[in-house]
């Protein structure tokens, strides 16, 4: 509900599904906080630039990474994906500097996730290749900082695993 309420006041509000957009959380004011009241598939977030910053998206639905493959986050601006539905990659690759949250399943192939990966239900590993999971010191978006001048990220640099 905390999220919803930060995507409402200062992000952008999706009213449905979201296949294959792109999301600007390096705009003046930034798209900080995005919340899809539907299923979201292949996002692509754009960070660089003046107002870099990362980010969180939140999803009612599934969310799924069909493309060959998929970069989200950057060192310093990661982005966390709170999922309400199944996590499901079935591109090639995916790779993310961030978090991966979901109450459903996480069903992937060859990744490499530098952050928290939290699943309450069960993980299924369908790649050829090893995958990496680590819990390496990673910013944590931190909501209760909002908001904030746009020149700086709107997180936390000091946790690491599991956000607050």
């Amino acid at each position: 509900t905390f999220l919803h309420n930060q995507a409402t006041n200062w992000g952008l509000v999706v009213n449905g599904n979201s296949t294959s957009q792109t999301y600007a959380f390096n705009t003046l004011g930034g798209n900080k906080v995005i919340w899809i009241k539907g299923n979201l598939q292949d996002p692509t977030i754009t960070i660089g630039g003046t107002y870099a910053s990362g980010g969180t998206i939140v999803v009612d639905g599934t969310v799924k990474f069909t493309v060959a493959s998929t970069n989200i986050g950057v060192s310093g601006y990661p982005v966390y994906i709170v999922a309400q539905g199944d996590i499901t990659q079935t591109g090639n690759s995916l790779t993310l500097i961030g978090g991966l949250y979901t109450t459903g399943k996480l069903s992937h192939k060859t990744c490499n996730i530098t952050g928290p990966v939290c699943v309450t239900s069960i993980i299924t590993d369908n790649s050829a290749s090893p995958c990496t999971f680590t819990t390496a010191a990673i910013p944590w978006f931190d909501n209760r900082a909002l908001p904030q001048p746009p020149t700086l990220p709107i997180y936390t640099t000091n946790h690491a695993g599991l956000g607050p």
